[in-house]
């Protein structure tokens, strides 16, 4: 079953963090392969930084626990 729900990084239980880090990771060796990639604590931190003058939101898709897709602005 296709669930799509919004990523609250502030909120985000270890398992919703681990399935993004997993899908991450993924994008990341298909669209720049050889490229480094960030470890999960700077991705972490980056995206609970506060910026006052900066939306960032995500909206995942989920197969049961995979990420299948993410929209966001």
């Amino acid at each position: 079953m296709l669930l799509i729900e919004r990523f609250d990084p502030h909120a985000a239980t270890p398992d919703a963090w681990a399935a993004y880090h997993a899908f991450r990771r993924l994008r990341a060796a298909e669209d720049d392969p050889g490229d480094p990639i960030l470890s999960d604590a700077e991705i972490e931190h980056t995206l609970c930084e506060h910026m006052p003058l900066w939306r960032n939101e995500r909206h995942f898709a989920f197969d049961g626990a995979t990420i299948l897709g993410v929209a966001g602005i």
